[in-house]
């Protein structure tokens, strides 16, 4: 349905007759409530308690346990009529969006990312830095109106009114700016998240399309691409970058923090090599606490990589 919004007939058309984005909103929310609920077990992202029993068991840093873990939750999912129909149309999309360098034969190198910088007039990002960015549009709003990849006026309404709610909510106002970066970036000791913060989380979150178009400005696109090419692509996210990093960063958990977990997954649509095991990842990542889900994410011929805390971070 966030797929469907973009259009003007197919949004008339899926979200019942309704124009006003804050009907269309609650629809959303509700769909979101609905899956939770019930699709969760039908896709095996979550699991009855007979087979978290047996899950348990399996719990162990062993590799043959580890195998039989697996085995479980996918021979466990894949009897699912849902899951079998949403494994296709994932395997498709995969092969759809696959790049010309998946051909290659040789085994790639797992890009890290570039660390760019975004804060003008502090001491970290002095405007002679390599990677500062300037953003390219005057405002976050036409940033991601403005940008090919982005939203239509009718679907940054939604993404501004679904914010505005969940900054009400309690999780949201518990949610204060941490001391480690909160100076560098020029925000305030334990300021509140905002609702630019937030709006950036839902962008990145719902919309695979302009989450594709941010991931692919933190690498060159060819060996020779200059530095101030690079920084042309990502300027065109420059307010995107800024307010996604600011929010993990800020707002997000520290590997210390008491609820934080222990292990973090994503998928990768390829298999590759690590230059190292304490790898510094700048580009932005999708991850999961949660096994089964990255197992039930990953594309037909890509791998799950698992994360620990390394000090304070990831």
């Amino acid at each position: 349905r966030y797929k469907y919004s973009q259009n003007n007939n197919l949004r008339f058309s899926t979200y019942c007759g309704y124009k006003e984005n804050t009907e269309i909103v609650t629809q959303q929310i509700l769909d979101s409530i609905y899956s939770f609920l019930l699709f969760t077990f039908d896709f095996g992202y979550r699991f009855t308690s007979a087979q978290k029993e047996t899950l348990e068991e399996l719990e162990n840093d062993d590799d043959a346990l580890l195998d039989k873990k697996f085995k479980f939750i996918l021979d466990t999912v894949s009897k699912n009529k849902l899951y079998a129909k949403y494994k296709k149309t994932n395997d498709d999309d995969s092969k759809d969006n696959s790049s010309d360098d998946s051909k290659e034969d040789n085994m790639p190198i797992f890009d890290c990312g570039i660390e760019f910088y975004y804060w003008q007039d502090t001491e970290k990002g002095v405007k002679d830095n390599k990677w500062s960015i300037k953003p390219k549009y005057g405002s976050f709003k036409e940033e991601i109106e403005g940008n090919k990849y982005g939203l239509n006026k009718d679907q940054w309404n939604d993404v501004m009114i679904k914010s505005e709610s969940l900054l009400k909510t309690n999780m949201a106002k518990v949610l204060k700016a941490t001391s480690y970066f909160a100076d560098e970036y020029a925000i305030e000791h334990r300021s509140p998240i905002t609702i630019q913060h937030i709006v950036a989380l839902l962008l990145y979150t719902n919309f695979r399309r302009l989450r594709n178009a941010l991931n692919g400005t933190y690498y060159a696109e060819t060996k020779d691409e200059t530095v101030e090419s690079i920084k042309g692509r990502h300027s065109e996210f420059g307010c995107f970058g800024r307010y996604l990093r600011e929010c993990v960063e800020l707002w997000g958990w520290q590997s210390d923090d008491s609820d934080a977990p222990s292990m973090y997954y994503f998928g990768f649509n390829k298999i590759c090599l690590f230059g190292s095991t304490i790898p510094k990842i700048y580009s932005p990542l999708l991850t999961t606490a949660s096994i089964n889900v990255s197992l039930l994410s990953k594309k037909q011929n890509g791998i799950i990589i698992s994360l620990r805390p390394y000090q304070q971070f990831l």
